[in-house]
């Protein structure tokens, strides 16, 4: 049989971006070094008057190891320097046309006149625009140190850094009796990043082995440091539930909801408790925060954040004889996820097929879990975003791992047209190590007042690779 109505929709779009840079550059003796740059750039992104920014940069660097005093030290330092660099960059990540409000119609945008009354098509605000929209800045300061020993075989580097971002884009949140279609972009505030980046790489050949190993780690700590008209901005995420908040003097899009306090175990818990009138024995306990003995909106509170406390990396080779391995292994620590699809697998209601161990764990009669509620089509309160859902999101994952082997140091070395025919296989996203009971606790967000929440993600495939590189 053929496809019965079938229809293709699509819509065209188009952005301009037009950006003039220039920059200078000065150096003596490789040992004093400077850089200035600017930038100009005008984006279609933004209405007339708001259109361009200026962004300059400038950096400079002493390499202290080409100075006289520090030739005793050329037998173990190779080199070292010291660098400082200031800059701004511009953001002008937003759909475009965002300044416009946009009209159009449907089948709700009907009125009825006349007697008797007949229907007349009208039209309505699809989008809201405003045309005050300009240029997101950010504003680094970079304190850097390199050092390299022993010949280049060992290299440390070390960054400070803090990041201030100012006029953030984001939608800002209306009220809902403005009946807007809906919300604004705004240049909402300000945001503050501080912290520091640290490397190190090695390399070193004994024999026919040769060996690499590098490493970095990077920690930082985010504040929003003004909004815009100073009223809190709430992410809404899974089935418009309110999961993050957005607040001066906090970081950006932090889990908000309610503290659990374990799984009510009898019947004179829960009449003992704020939740007499909602909850039974089975159901999640919430703790009442400001103690007027009831759960509601005010106890609800900070229970997480995404942000890890550091992220790294490290990478690891080793070659022989055309033999050569290397592997890849990415982390991070100490950031949380919110793991939404517990709302379907444990909401009783048989829409979703629920985790093999949901039945084993669940709570099924005093004393068996103060951790899991009751199995129930009829959840109540126990489906209110709390930190019953809030996992621990850290992980370590062998990102890629590759062996290959050059046929030419052996059988076609004699071979002057071929210089190399090397054969490997590699697997990407091999193993990762995690306490996260999702499908891949690696979840990230274009938008940063909704990160760290899974709805579903799909999950990082595993890749095998057979592959063959010719030079000639």
């Amino acid at each position: 049989g053929g496809t019965i109505n079938a229809k293709v929709g699509g819509y065209p779009y188009s952005n301009s971006l037009l950006s003039f840079f220039g920059g200078l550059n000065f150096d003596y003796d490789e040992r004093y070094l400077l850089s200035a740059n600017l930038r100009y750039d005008g984006s279609s992104k933004f209405a007339k008057g708001h259109k361009w920014g200026v962004f300059p940069s400038v950096s400079a660097a002493w390499r202290f190891s080409g100075e006289k005093f520090m030739k005793s030290a050329s037998r173990w330092l190779s080199d070292g320097k010291i660098r400082a660099s200031y800059g701004h960059i511009g953001n002008q990540n937003i759909g475009g046309g965002a300044y416009m409000s946009t009209w159009g119609s449907t089948i709700y945008d009907r009125y009825n006149f006349g007697s008797p009354s007949t229907a007349v098509i009208g039209a309505g605000v699809t989008s809201v625009g405003n045309p005050e929209l300009m240029w997101e800045t950010s504003r680094q300061f970079d304190l850097g140190l390199d050092l390299s020993f022993f010949n280049g075989s060992l290299d440390f580097v070390a960054d400070y850094f803090v990041k201030n971002i100012d006029n953030m884009l984001m939608m800002e949140p209306q009220p809902t009796t403005l009946g807007l279609a809906s919300y604004p972009y705004a240049n909402v505030g300000s945001m503050k990043n501080e912290g520091w980046e640290f490397g190190i790489n090695w390399r070193k050949g004994f024999g026919d082995w040769f060996f690499t190993a590098s490493a970095n780690i990077s920690t930082y700590r985010n504040e929003v440091t003004s909004l815009g008209n100073g009223d809190a901005i709430y992410g809404y995420a899974y089935n418009n539930n309110v999961v993050t908040k957005t607040e001066v003097g906090k970081p950006v899009g932090y889990f908000y909801g309610y503290v659990t306090n374990g799984i009510f175990q009898n019947a004179e818990q829960v009449e003992g408790s704020p939740q007499r009138e909602t909850a039974v024995p089975g159901d999640v306990r919430y703790k009442d925060l400001n103690n007027d003995d009831i759960i509601d909106d005010k106890d609800r509170t900070k229970i997480g954040s995404p942000w890890p406390d550091f992220v790294y990396g490290i990478t690891l080779g080793a070659a022989w004889k055309g033999f050569d391995f290397n592997v890849f292994i990415q982390g991070s620590q100490g950031n949380d996820v919110m793991n939404m699809t517990l709302l379907d697998f444990e909401s009783g209601t048989g829409y979703m097929n629920a985790k093999s161990d949901y039945l084993s764990r669940a709570w099924n009669g005093e004393g068996s879990t103060d951790r899991y509620h009751r199995i129930s089509a009829v959840q109540g309160d126990n489906l209110l975003v709390s930190d019953y859902f809030l996992e621990d999101g850290s992980y370590a994952r062998i990102k890629n791992v590759q062996l290959g082997y050059d046929f030419c140091n052996c059988l076609i070395k004699k071979n002057k047209i071929i210089s190399q025919c090397r054969l490997y296989v590699s697997a990407q996203n091999l193993f990762t190590f995690t306490n996260y009971s999702g499908l891949d606790p690696e979840i990230g967000s274009s938008n940063a007042t909704v990160n760290g929440i899974d709805s579903g993600f799909y999950p990082q495939a595993r890749v095998w690779t057979i592959g063959l590189n010719l030079k000639f």
